[in-house]
C-alpha cells in the first residue's frame, strides 16, 4: 500500500502503438486482431453480454457533467487509452465489477464497491478493460479460446474464406448471428477474411496473445501480478490451476520480470517515485 501511494494512478502520456511498441504481446499481431476489432460492436450486440446482464440500465448512467471524481479518473484512464467518448454505469449484481461493452458508444460498468481513488485490483481490471475496448477484444473475458476460434472461423466464412479448422460446434451459430453486422462491416470482410487466410495465423495462439496484451496493460496499471491473475479478481494469487492457466501466469512473469515492464512503466510515468 505504501508503495501505490507513491506511483501515479493515470499514465502521464497517451498510450500509442507505435510509441510503445512493446505493450502489447509479440505474438498479438496481425490480422486476426484487424478482424476482431471490426466485429467488435457487432460481436458485442450479437453475442452479449449487455448491459442489461447485469442488472443495469439507464437510470444506473453517470451524467458526466457531475464532475465526480470516480468519473474523471476513470476519463484519464479512458483518454490515455484512446478510448475517446464512452457512457459510465454504476451499480449492478457485483460490488466488485468491472465491466467493458464493446457497444456503438463504448460503456464501462463499475460495481457500487469501486471508488475513487481507485484500489489496485480495481485499476487494473479498469486499464484491461478500457484497454480491451480500444484493442476490440472485450469478447476474451466471456468466451473460451475454443469459442474464438469458432467465431474467426466463422467471420472468415462469412467473408468467403474457408479456414482450416476443428469442427468448432458453434459455427454456425456464430455465423449467423455475425451475419446481423453493419452493411459497413460486411462490405470489409472478405478483404479481412482473406488477410487471416493468407496469414495461416492461429486464432488460438492469437487468442492467448491477446489475452496476454491485457494482463500486461493491467500489470502495469496496478504494479501487483497477484491482483491480474486472480482467477476471479477477489482472491489474490489465486492463479488458475489448468495448464492453459498456468501458461498464462508463466507469460506475464516473464514480462514483469524482464527491463521491458519497468522501462514502459517509467516511459508511461508510472515508475516508483
Amino acid at each position: 500500500m505504501r508503495i501505490d501511494q507513491r506511483v501515479a494512478h493515470v499514465p502521464r502520456i497517451a498510450i500509442d502503438d507505435s510509441a510503445l511498441p512493446n505493450l502489447a504481446d509479440p505474438e498479438d499481431r496481425g490480422p486476426i486482431g484487424d478482424l476482431m476489432r471490426a466485429l467488435a460492436t457487432t460481436i458485442c450486440e450479437e453475442l452479449g453480454p449487455s448491459l442489461a446482464a447485469f442488472g443495469v440500465g439507464k437510470k444506473e448512467r453517470v451524467d458526466p457533467r457531475l464532475g465526480l471524481p470516480l468519473r474523471n479518473e476513470i476519463a484519464a484512464w479512458a483518454g490515455a487509452l484512446g478510448v475517446g467518448e464512452f457512457e459510465l454505469y454504476i451499480g449492478g449484481r457485483d460490488p466488485d465489477a468491472v465491466v467493458a461493452i464493446a457497444s456503438e458508444v463504448p460503456a464501462l460498468l463499475l460495481g457500487s464497491a469501486v471508488m475513487a481513488p481507485l484500489a489496485p485490483r480495481h485499476r487494473q481490471a479498469v486499464a484491461r478493460e478500457l484497454f480491451a475496448l480500444r484493442r476490440g477484444t472485450t469478447v476474451l473475458r466471456h468466451r473460451e479460446s475454443a469459442e474464438i476460434g469458432a467465431l474467426v472461423v466463422a467471420a472468415c466464412r462469412l467473408g468467403d474464406v474457408t479456414l482450416p479448422s476443428p469442427a468448432y460446434a458453434m459455427i454456425g451459430e456464430f455465423q449467423r448471428l455475425l451475419g446481423k453486422a453493419p452493411r459497413k462491416v460486411r462490405k470489409i470482410l472478405p478483404e479481412l477474411a482473406r488477410a487471416v487466410g493468407n496469414s495461416g495465423q492461429d486464432p488460438i495462439a492469437w487468442s492467448r496473445a491477446a489475452i496476454s496484451s491485457l494482463d500486461r496493460m493491467a500489470a502495469i496499471a496496478t504494479g501487483d501480478v497477484s491482483w491480474v491473475l486472480a482467477s476471479d479478481g477477489h482472491e489474490r494469487g489465486s492463479v488458475d490451476q489448468s495448464e492453459e492457466g498456468q501458461a498464462r501466469a508463466k507469460r506475464l512473469l516473464a514480462f514483469v520480470l524482464s527491463p521491458t515492464y519497468l522501462e514502459l512503466r517509467e516511459q508511461l510515468g508510472m515508475g516508483v517515485k
